[in-house]
């Protein structure tokens, strides 16, 4: 967790073999436009194998699938799925992973 950041007001689910690699940010919750004091959250789940490369943004309610990698620099603002590449702002499935059968 070299330089990442975890904000939790809601629960973070791990599975086995997540890595995360340096100025990751997950952030499970956010401030409504018209209550700036209301803080809303929801939980984040990461799957088996997942890996976070370098730079990415995590937000609230998001599911990351087993084996599934997420570039750098990256938003996942929305679920993405298992056995993928995902990267962009926001994050969207680029293709399916090779290396997986």
């Amino acid at each position: 967790l070299n330089n990442s950041y975890i904000l939790d007001y809601a629960s973070i689910i791990f599975g086995k073999g997540v890595l995360i690699g340096p100025d990751c940010k997950i952030i499970t919750s956010w401030h409504p436009e018209e209550d700036l004091h209301t803080i809303n959250a929801k939980s984040i789940t990461f799957g088996d194998n997942v890996w976070l490369t370098m730079n990415i943004i995590v937000l609230a309610g998001v599911e990351i699938g087993s084996n599934t990698i997420i570039g750098a620099g990256s938003i996942v603002t929305k679920s993405i799925p298992a056995n993928v590449f995902a990267a962009g702002n926001p994050a969207k499935v680029i293709r399916k992973r090779r290396d997986i059968l």
